[in-house]
């Protein structure tokens, strides 16, 4: 989680001023116990990172980055000159001072002889101070070029909208949006330019089972677990105000009516609203779309009910239905055209159910 929040502060921290934004991807890896190494892509150049330093509240990530880069780059001519240091932390001698972790260090001494111990875990909303996790708008859900994150409508692209995109975050954020207002909402003013547009964006996170959701009006950002939507019951709008309440430190009053909504089986609606629309889109490929049943179910200690696979019926005229049976793993997958492979395999079923017509089998 650490490494995430690290490589994803880096590159909103440094990607405006240092970079082109298609340029900056910056990646990284933990290799010994507490040290962090990480750079850019575009460059050989890898820089390494102290735990301690990283969790310095008073951290300047961009002064930190350009005194320990040593590369050369023309990207880097109209950057004002600041001090920089010629020594690599390889050169560094065990216990030298460090400028970025003097005031870290004072205060770890401080806690430590009343008797506290700070607390090193990372934050459920955010890290680095009052630095959170923040996704930029401009941001394309992972495994999707059709789909903007802040917009209701596919971008059309090479499959005409089609794909299916990460709809678990469709539905998570179609439902925070439904379940507004939220703590702290009433503290910012109505016409302020945050409540224009969607106000939440929600993308899936890279390495863990899980999303990040950004609110663009309290502008707080916050890590939801996966396994938590798969419980039915689960009070998503609930859960996150608190949240709210538990970051912007506003005293509980209780659960809101209007927040007491449950997620039921969150990617069964989000795949009725995709055929819907599929429907909509084309009514002589899909318009024989019947219904979608979600199938054998592991029902689990916490009371979660995750369907394993979910039957799309198809009408084939007469009364005739034609059911295709797709694994609930593959609709996770955001590049999946579905409309298209429900076309194929209702093609195919047919073929074999009129060759069992015209040639039955002798008894």
């Amino acid at each position: 989680m650490t490494l995430i929040l690290l490589q994803q502060y880096a590159q909103e921290s440094l990607g405006d001023d240092y970079v082109h934004r298609e340029r900056l991807l910056v990646e990284g890896q933990e290799v010994s116990p507490g040290v962090f190494e990480f750079g850019r892509t575009d460059s050989d150049v890898r820089m390494r990172m102290e735990r301690s330093t990283l969790l310095n509240p008073d951290l300047d990530l961009r002064r930190w980055y350009r005194d320990h880069w040593d590369g050369s780059s023309e990207l880097y001519d109209d950057l004002p000159p600041l001090e920089s240091s010629n020594e690599s932390d390889d050169e560094l001698e065990e216990g030298a001072d460090d400028p970025y972790n003097a005031s870290w260090q004072a205060w770890v001494n401080t806690t430590s002889d009343c008797g506290l111990q700070p607390d090193l875990s990372p934050s459920p909303i955010g890290s680095m101070g009052d630095l959170c996790y923040e996704m930029s708008e401009e941001t394309v859900r992972p495994g999707s070029d059709q789909w903007d994150l802040c917009s209701d409508e596919p971008q059309h692209g090479k499959s005409c909208g089609r794909q299916v995109g990460d709809l678990m975050a469709d539905g998570v954020r179609s439902l925070l949006e439904f379940c507004q207002p939220y703590p702290g909402d009433d503290r910012i003013r109505p016409d302020a330019p945050c409540w224009t547009g969607k106000r939440f964006s929600v993308v899936s996170s890279w390495c863990e089972e899980g999303y990040y959701v950004r609110d663009r009006v309290n502008r707080l950002s916050t890590y939801l677990p996966s396994s938590m939507l798969e419980n039915r019951h689960f009070e998503l709008a609930a859960w996150y105000s608190g949240r709210v309440s538990e970051r912007l430190l506003i005293p509980s009053e209780g659960t809101a009516p209007g927040h007491r909504i449950a997620v039921d089986d969150l990617l069964g609606i989000q795949l009725s609203f995709y055929m819907d629309e599929m429907v909509a889109l084309d009514p002589v490929a899909y318009g024989s779309f019947v219904n979608i049943e979600p199938q054998p179910t592991e029902d689990r200690i916490d009371g979660s009910n995750v369907p394993m696979l979910y039957a799309f019926e198809m009408d084939r005229g007469g009364g005739v239905l034609t059911r295709v049976d797709v694994p609930r793993k593959k609709l996770l997958n955001p590049r999946l055209d579905l409309a298209n492979l429900l076309a194929r395999r209702r093609q195919k079923l047919d073929q074999a159910h009129r060759r069992a017509l015209t040639y039955p089998m002798k008894a």
